[in-house]
């Protein structure tokens, strides 16, 4: 039941203490709607202070500190709830939930037992200790907690949404589905239910159907409100009140802060379909909307630039490999896409210096070793292109091109029978273009 702010006020004892305080607690109320988190924590403050065993100012102060992202702090003033009142089974919730966001999983499962010992029909409590075990990809203890939940509340959204995403990550897609149908019909309006549709949509390679729902829940979130009521979640499971609060735990974790990366992720799954599509124009748009929102979110800049290169803008894709080689030098594949673009752009002398860091970064990346022996190739260096090659297919032996590039190599160095061994071995590896070569240079 909530509980009016001006009917709180109204019953606080009339000593100056009790006026001032609650002028504290109104001064931090309108601070928090407004999100300005930070000084309205200084108000509760004072409230706590002129009344110290006040748990209301407690609740008011512990969820905006959730909201500040000083979980530490929330966490504190959840444990001060709990030696108030040490029955209070919502306190326990919800510091089981800031000890999820600051990654104290073990902690968080420890607190939801204690919640639910205290009272087991309460089932934020389940749904909080099933995302913990997700967190900590213990995706068959999730799914039983997530049914418990259901069954104390079959009407729960949330239950299904988090069920669904435990039943994708153990690959049950048709069940995950059900679960995710089941939650938007109980309420149509949480984004992550149709993002985790979108991302099951995704694996079945249905890509229509993924960009219709990943697309929804990015425009659903759009339209939803970015001003949480502090009345409204003081006191009460907050799970259970917000289901948004999963945007910042699901589905890639506590990593993903937030709606903006939430909304990064969408569109980069959404370029993925796209690119998949051949719909590259708009492939590149989302993923550079996504960069937008995540700037450090290296896969956009790769996806994106290998996209580009099929489009042809190579100079557009070496920008791109370049700023993933500056989030993360130590991949090998990073050089790779990066030589790939310099030698279509004939800057042979730099792409050979980055295939060399590709492989010195991994002496057995097959890849590094297949595109330097294609440039030493384009440089008519034949003899150190065929060891490339041979060291590449030494690596994988099941590429049909690299047999045929190195065919092509040996015909330069005038091995017309390795040349034709070559070609017959891609020809069975399932390269169709290499039955033309056996009749241009093998007959």
């Amino acid at each position: 039941m909530k509980r009016s702010t001006f009917l709180l006020i109204a019953i606080l004892p009339f000593g100056s203490f009790g006026q001032q305080a609650a002028q504290y607690l109104n001064a931090g109320y309108k601070l928090f709607r407004a999100a300005d988190y930070r000084a309205a924590i200084k108000e509760f403050s004072s409230a706590i202070e002129l009344e110290p065993t006040n748990n209301l100012y407690y609740n008011y102060r512990a969820v905006t500190e959730l909201m500040a992202k000083d979980y530490e702090d929330a966490t504190a003033d959840y444990s001060k709830l709990i030696s108030i009142n040490s029955r209070d089974s919502a306190a326990f919730s919800n510091r089981a939930l800031t000890k999820i966001f600051a990654k104290d999983y073990k902690g968080a499962i420890e607190d939801c037992n204690y919640a639910l010992a205290i009272n087991p029909k309460i089932s934020a409590s389940f749904l909080n200790k099933g995302l913990a075990e997700y967190m900590l990809k213990n995706y068959e203890t999730a799914l039983v907690d997530y049914n418990r939940a259901i069954l104390v509340e079959p009407k729960n959204p949330i239950a299904f949404v988090m069920r669904g995403y435990a039943k994708k990550a153990m690959r049950d897609i048709p069940s995950a589905m059900s679960d995710l149908d089941s939650s938007i019909v109980i309420n149509p309006n949480i984004p992550v239910a149709y993002f985790g549709l979108g991302l099951c949509y995704f694996i079945l390679k249905d890509f229509d159907n993924s960009i219709k729902n990943i697309s929804h829940a990015i425009d659903l979130r759009e339209r939803l409100t970015k001003v949480r009521d502090p009345e409204a979640l003081v006191g009460k499971n907050l799970m259970e009140y917000d289901p948004n609060f999963l945007i910042d735990l699901m589905p890639a974790g506590v990593d993903n802060d937030n709606y903006y990366k939430f909304y990064a992720e969408a569109l980069f799954r959404r370029g993925r379909v796209e690119e998949q599509r051949e719909d590259f124009k708009a492939a590149v748009a989302d993923y550079t909307k996504s960069i937008s929102l995540n700037p450090d979110f290296i896969d956009n800049y790769i996806c994106r630039g290998i996209v580009n290169s099929q489009i042809n803008n190579y100079r557009d894709a070496l920008s791109d490999f370049n700023k993933a080689i500056e989030l993360k030098p130590d991949d090998p594949l990073n050089y790779y896409n990066k030589a790939k673009a310099e030698s279509m752009l004939s800057d042979n002398k730099s792409a050979l210096i980055d295939a060399e860091k590709s492989i010195a970064l991994d002496a057995n990346f097959s890849e590094g070793y297949y595109i330097k022996g294609n440039i030493l190739f384009d440089l008519k260096d034949y003899k150190n292109a065929l060891i490339a090659l041979n060291k590449a297919i030494g690596l994988q032996s099941k590429n049909p091109l690299m047999y045929c590039d190195r065919a092509k190599i040996k015909i330069h160095l005038h091995d017309k029978n390795g040349a034709c061994e070559d070609f017959g071995r891609a020809k069975d590896l399932g390269y169709q273009l290499a039955s033309q070569y056996i009749k241009t240079f093998c007959n």
